[in-house]
């Protein structure tokens, strides 16, 4: 019991002084990389490769990307935030008028765990596992973690939330990958580790990775 306590206790420290770290220019960018829908053209440009790469097994691997948010966001959002009725930071009584809010942004009121957290890291498991190459591992899973910091940043989720849900959907990309596998060398007779995006092509996601965060200054 000591052990949780200093551990939620080092979890409320950590995010306080995460959230400290913040000016307005700060405040705008977070509030963007936050944002799911500003990553739009990022998640078609990964379905236009996964279509390329994968060939006539594409429509599968993207029903597994379909499989794994819904785990992920189901296990985080459907299941923990109401089983275990965690204050997000924005709401805690001790800290929502300490911690810095952007835009008047509290979110809902539970936050563990993160479907944030899942859900970008479950995309960024699986489709490494996909893609198999370390350049776009790299790329995904900095995006993952980016989007994990904002909401930190934001106040609105403690980092034990962003962990556990970081945890959460890796697991779902494992999952949802192994499904995918099991059907496509089952039912289609094909090897579903053929297939891997080529350093070209990671490039072209990176560029519209970049593009992303081009938009975001000019509309900082």
């Amino acid at each position: 019991m000591e052990i949780l306590s200093a551990l939620i206790e080092w979890d409320r420290e950590l995010l306080v002084n995460i959230n400290s770290l913040n000016t307005p220019f700060w405040d705008n960018i977070m509030w963007w990389i936050s944002d799911r829908f500003v990553w739009i053209p990022l998640y078609l440009s990964i379905v236009f490769f996964l279509f390329k790469v994968k060939g006539k097994d594409a429509m599968i691997a993207a029903l597994a990307v379909g499989l794994c948010v819904l785990i992920a966001d189901q296990v985080a959002s459907g299941f923990c935030k109401p089983f275990f009725e965690r204050l997000r930071p924005s709401h805690d009584p001790e800290l929502k008028d300490i911690i810095h809010i952007v835009n008047d942004y509290r979110s809902a009121l539970y936050g563990f765990c993160s479907s944030h957290a899942s859900n970008t890291f479950g995309i960024a498991t699986l489709t490494c596992l996909l893609f198999r190459n370390k350049w776009y591992a790299a790329l995904i899973y900095s995006w993952a973690v980016l989007n994990c910091y904002s909401r930190m940043y934001l106040g609105v989720h403690f980092p034990l939330d962003i962990i556990c849900g970081a945890l959460v959907g890796v697991a779902a990309g494992f999952i949802s990958y192994y499904i995918y596998k099991y059907v496509v060398n089952k039912f289609i007779y094909f090897n579903a580790d053929k297939g891997v995006i080529t350093n070209k092509q990671v490039l072209c996601i990176f560029g519209v990775y970049v593009l992303t965060f081009v938009f975001m200054l000019i509309r900082n």
